[in-house]
């Protein structure tokens, strides 16, 4: 089942801030509850330690084995407003120690680099029996590659490499393949209707202690020896301008789509 891990949310103005779900269960018997995403508001996010994947084992003391999906949500929901709850969970492999910041970016009209962040995907590879026909890999997030200079990112100087994006412009992308949340990423970052007008929000996981150069993921153990983060460079950097086409966003996103686990942005987003 994992390690156990008993976490204390103050439910607030944006309530626990997360979902549940069920799976199946081959060997029959009752379907586990799990985490499915944590939202971008709310306590969860803000505690920084709950996970989707996480398995729901009791809520206040009380266990949710055997309980339907609605049960548990009904239980979840009727905790009042400021009361603090015990979420217990089970893990399979913890998350390093991290911290989780939002920040409001300042994006001008005038500057050609836009953002000016380059991101990847990251996955955890694994061979089961060291034949490579028989290896994994399960999509960890998206990170930031490198901070492009003369950007928005730059020029504010809070986002650095390996942070792992959470949430843009009130968008999550947790619970989402690499391909759908870099699809997503592209989304947010064209929306002009931002928490913040002329700032590009951004909740970010960042782990700690860490140095700028390290590849390791903030979402495995990096005891496991089977999982090893891998990558693949997409070319060389996509610029989008302000007077690009909605067909010019779709090309590069096809290309990235084609690598799966790359795409470079100089300008996503510009704002009035």
């Amino acid at each position: 089942m994992g390690r156990k891990v008993e976490i204390a949310l103050a439910k607030g103005q944006y309530g626990l801030g997360f979902s549940v779900t069920t799976r199946d269960n081959p060997a029959g018997g009752n379907c586990p509850i799990y985490i499915k995403n944590i939202l971008p508001k709310g306590a969860a996010v803000e505690d920084g330690r709950l996970r989707p994947g996480d398995r729901l084992l009791a809520v206040d003391g009380v266990e949710v084995t055997g309980k339907s999906q609605a049960d548990v949500v009904a239980m979840l929901r009727n905790v009042p407003p400021g009361a603090t709850v015990r979420i217990l969970v089970s893990r399979q492999q913890p998350w390093k120690q991290r911290e989780i910041i939002t920040l409001d970016i300042p994006v001008h009209d005038s500057e050609k680099a836009g953002l000016g962040v380059s991101v990847k995907g990251k996955t955890s590879s694994s061979n089961n029996s060291g034949n490579n026909s028989n290896s994994s890999s399960v999509d960890l997030g998206i990170f930031v590659k490198s901070v492009i200079h003369g950007g928005a990112a730059s020029r504010d100087g809070r986002l650095k490499t390996n942070d792992q994006l959470l949430n843009v412009n009130g968008i999550s992308l947790l619970g989402q393949s690499n391909s759908g949340a870099m699809e997503t990423l592209r989304r947010a970052l064209l929306r002009t209707d931002g928490p913040v007008p002329g700032h590009i929000t951004l909740t970010i996981a960042r782990r700690l202690n860490s140095r700028s150069s390290s590849v390791s993921s903030l979402l495995t153990d990096s005891s496991d020896n089977n999982a090893e983060p891998t990558k693949n460079q997409l070319g060389p950097s996509l610029g989008m301008k302000k007077s690009s086409s909605l067909e010019s966003l779709q090309t590069m996103v096809q290309e990235v789509c084609k690598c799966e686990l790359f795409c470079l942005i100089r300008e996503l987003a510009m704002f009035k």
